[in-house]
């Protein structure tokens, strides 16, 4: 798989291999106002448009320290990272009117990073 940003490939690699590279396994989602305010937040957490974003290896682990640092866990989100992830990342900012001239995605897909790469290639897929 390649990721083209304006016509040159940023990185190239088995899909499995780029997550890996770029990622944790998981990334545990609170709401900002989940966190205690008397707590400081880890080095490695992300706080972004209202939302406190956790790397994670492992699932339990950081769930069992986070209920015993007093972390309300009622709206807790666990994901794991995709191909649409790693192209944000990589090409550093959101879609520039690409793939269909107006920032949509065809009906018929989800954003990949495999299809946005193609899309910015050619075009005229949309």
């Amino acid at each position: 798989m390649a990721i083209v940003d304006q016509g040159r490939i940023i990185a190239e690699g088995r899909p499995k291999d780029l997550m890996h590279a770029h990622f944790p396994a998981y990334l545990i989602h609170l709401p900002e106002t989940a966190w205690p305010e008397t707590l400081p937040l880890p080095e490695n957490a992300v706080v972004e448009e209202g939302e406190t974003e956790l790397p994670a290896d492992a699932v339990a682990p950081p769930l069992i320290e986070l209920d015993r640092l007093g972390v309300d866990l009622g709206a807790l989100r666990v994901s794991r990272p995709n191909l649409e992830d790693l192209f944000l990342k990589l090409i550093g900012h959101r879609l520039r009117g690409y793939p269909c001239g107006d920032g949509s995605l065809p009906s018929w897909s989800r954003a990949t990073a495999n299809f946005i790469a193609i899309a910015r290639v050619y075009p005229g897929i949309c």
